[in-house]
């Protein structure tokens, strides 16, 4: 059965979404960006590359997204929702796109989970954020914790595909808000996963844009875990939403060949 149900949380339901084939053989649970939500555009391309392989997908709402506007003030309530839907659905794989694939990590690294990864645009190197942004943050943890600023991603060089993205950033619940505290916490646990990289035990496959603008991936994170399986792959030309890409079925492609090895 696909379509919107509700997962127990520790705080409240978490909103998630199926999308099954006829004979599903295994589950795949994705996580989605920053400011997205689970039933994006993006995820249903994925959703349905993957289901055309008789996987069933479950994606759900981060904290401060989808229908809900409140922006989380600690990190642990991205990681309770992501192991509570974990729990429940019981995925054969995990997916996380750009804050997603933070969110997958360092999940991983706390949880000493198995199962195999894959993570999309994962902002372990540099981040496309203005440095006066990331100053601007810091100051207001400290003076106005609760104002909202935008980081100025540059979010519509997400995909060369500029139709799509026109239709990606139209939808009504995209959002690219942000506070202090959330800025600063986000960048302390993406330095947290990269000093626990040999934490990771999990097969991990590591996607990323060779044009990706937005977030870069870091050179040894990969080599650094303990993965059983390990791969890195490049896409000459791509940006950061490889799901928009205009070379998405390579992408998918290269994710079922992942799972079914």
């Amino acid at each position: 059965m696909s379509g919107p149900y509700k997962i127990p949380g520790r705080r409240r339901p978490i909103r998630a979404v199926r999308f099954s084939p006829l004979k599903p053989v295994r589950k795949v649970l994705y996580v989605h960006g920053y400011g997205e939500h689970k039933e994006m555009l993006n995820y249903r391309f994925l959703s349905d590359a993957l289901t055309a392989h008789g996987f069933e997908v479950h994606g759900f709402d981060l904290p401060g997204h989808g229908e809900e506007r409140e922006l989380p003030k600690v990190w642990t309530l991205l990681r309770e929702d992501m192991h509570a839907v974990y729990e429940h659905v019981q995925p054969d794989a995990v997916i996380g796109l750009s804050l997603g694939s933070i969110v997958v990590l360092d999940w991983a690294i706390h949880h000493n989970i198995t199962v195999p990864l894959v993570t999309i645009g994962a902002p372990l190197g540099k981040v496309g954020v203005s440095p006066m942004v990331l100053l601007f943050g810091k100051l207001l943890s400290m003076i106005a914790p609760k104002a909202n600023l935008s980081p100025k991603l540059g979010v519509k060089d997400v995909s060369r595909d500029r139709a799509l993205v026109d239709t990606y950033l139209a939808d009504p619940l995209f959002h690219q808000r942000a506070t202090g505290p959330a800025i600063s916490m986000f960048f302390e646990v993406v330095r947290n996963v990269r000093r626990n990289a040999q934490s990771i035990q999990s097969p991990l496959l590591m996607l990323h844009g060779a044009a990706d603008t937005l977030a870069h991936p870091h050179p040894h994170f990969l080599d650094r875990t303990n993965s059983p399986r390990r791969e890195k792959i490049l896409y000459p030309g791509a940006r950061h939403n490889l799901f928009l890409e205009t070379n998405r079925d390579e992408v998918f492609a290269d994710i079922v060949r992942f799972l079914h090895a």
